[in-house]
């Protein structure tokens, strides 16, 4: 999943620049001009996109970033805290996650933004994106409360060094955003000593319609299609005065 000579690069350039600031300004995705201004490889450009869009792709990715970094002392990571018929399986320490408050930030519009429609032999596709931000909640249990403390630290100053690089890779913006008065963790119905860090996140999605494709689609299932007309995004339509 990981570029390598990209990462390689990415670090690097940070190191030099940064010397170990993190720079928290929202990274920009910018699709590249490509110098024949074909529609068709301006297209696959658009599809190839490989972007980080959702919670479950970052913690992949930190996921693997993570085991490289730590080796065998890397704590798991899931989504999910184990059951009580996998008691006898839990091993610590665990680090569980979960987002919430995902919402279109402020000052911006609540659609997704029409980008540029490409004509690629007589279909028409159109481009859009849209922005989310969310809380991004990291649970980090261990077995006595002074170890769940030093993972914690030890994590904040991992996501520090990183962060750069999952804003190159995609993400809009992340950031420390703070550490909730910590409570035990219930597991398998055994509490665990717990660390909370949130993190502020900023994503954008990328959607590619063939316009063809959508109408055909709504106009089989409206009685009346004259009775609606297409407004801004394809497959939304607006039912006028009759």
């Amino acid at each position: 999943m990981i570029n390598d000579i990209n990462f390689t690069e990415v670090m690097k350039d940070y190191y030099k620049t940064a010397k170990g600031n993190i720079i928290s300004e929202p990274t920009k995705l910018e699709i590249p001009v490509i110098a024949d201004n074909s529609n068709i490889e301006k297209l696959e450009r658009y599809k190839s996109l490989d972007v980080i869009d959702d919670i479950d792709t970052i913690i992949d990715l930190i996921r693997e970033l993570l085991e490289r970094a730590w080796g065998d002392n890397c704590p798991i990571i899931v989504d999910e805290s184990p059951t009580n018929r996998d008691a006898t399986d839990i091993k610590m320490p665990m680090i569980i996650y979960d987002y919430y408050d995902r919402q279109y930030p402020d000052k911006t519009k609540k659609i997704p933004q029409f980008v540029e429609a490409i004509n690629d032999n007589d279909d028409l596709y159109e481009i859009y994106r849209e922005l989310f931000e969310c809380k991004l909640e990291f649970n980090i249990c261990d077995t006595t409360v002074r170890s769940s403390k030093i993972l914690a630290k030890k994590f904040e100053v991992f996501l520090r060094t990183y962060i750069p690089y999952l804003k190159h890779v995609g993400i809009e913006d992340m950031y420390f955003y703070n550490e909730p008065r910590s409570k035990p963790y219930m597991i398998a119905n055994q509490e665990y000593p717990r660390r909370t860090l949130t993190y502020y996140v900023k994503l954008q999605r990328t959607y590619i319609k063939r316009q063809d494709e959508v109408l055909t689609s709504v106009e089989s299932k409206v009685n009346n299609k004259n009775n609606y007309i297409i407004s801004g995004l394809p497959g939304v339509y607006n039912k006028i005065d009759e």
